[in-house]
């Protein structure tokens, strides 16, 4: 669960929220110590101070992504609970393929 720390970070460990918002398989490393590493920040976005959600596009891979953010293009820390959760499903019955549709 060192993954879930990390995300938990980025959404408490700053004066705004980072939103991942592409938490899934091949973004989570290990390194030579086997510490995990979130990886690829190209999407993340912090939300802005006094809000609790930002709007920006619909960004992310199919299947990971929050029903509510597919639908509104809002988002806010809850959307990586949610691709949390299916990574964890995914990655406890079967690999998810790498090169799955990616929504830009």
């Amino acid at each position: 669960m060192e993954i879930a720390n990390v995300v938990a970070y980025l959404h408490v460990g700053f004066s705004r929220p980072i939103v991942f918002r592409d938490i899934k398989l091949s973004n989570i490393l290990f390194d030579e110590e086997s510490v995990v590493k979130l990886f690829d920040f190209s999407i993340s976005k912090s939300i802005p101070e006094d809000e609790t959600h930002t709007k920006d596009g619909v960004k992310g891979t199919v299947g990971y992504l929050a029903p509510e953010y597919v639908f509104t293009a809002r988002f806010n820390e809850e959307c990586d609970v949610y691709s949390f959760g299916i990574r964890h499903d995914h990655g406890s019955v079967r690999t998810v393929e790498p090169n799955r549709n990616h929504v830009k």
